[in-house]
């Protein structure tokens, strides 16, 4: 079975950021002369960060072209999509539940343990 092809214009978005922001926002990444995917995100996560207002769109565009999915609500572009790689919710629920159990016995046992020394002083 193949991998779905990529656009090559991801090569040409990458090369483009170089070329309209790397001494503003890329002026601490390697340029490479064959970028992989990959790399052309990392461009694009670094324009988000670095880059003015103008450098915003094409992060959104390399995103588009690589298959990326932006999740950032406060962005032009967002997703309200369900993350799949993370576990159920059930299984989140539990885990908090017992996390809260473990501290909440902790702390019982600190107040004691603070309770104690101070009666030791």
């Amino acid at each position: 079975m193949e991998s779905p092809a990529v656009s090559p214009e991801f090569v040409t978005l990458y090369r483009r950021a170089f070329d309209e922001y790397g001494v503003q926002a890329l002026w601490n990444m390697r340029r490479f002369a064959e970028p992989t995917v990959g790399d052309t995100l990392v461009v694009a996560r670094a324009l988000r960060v670095e880059g003015d207002l103008r450098a915003l769109v094409l992060p959104e565009e390399i995103e588009r072209v690589c298959g990326a999915t932006t999740l950032n609500v406060d962005s032009i572009r967002y997703s309200t999509d369900i993350d799949i790689f993370h576990d159920r919710e059930v299984l989140v629920t539990s885990t908090s539940l017992a996390d809260t159990r473990t501290r909440l016995r902790h702390a019982r046992t600190s107040r004691r343990s603070n309770k104690l020394l101070l009666e030791s002083h």
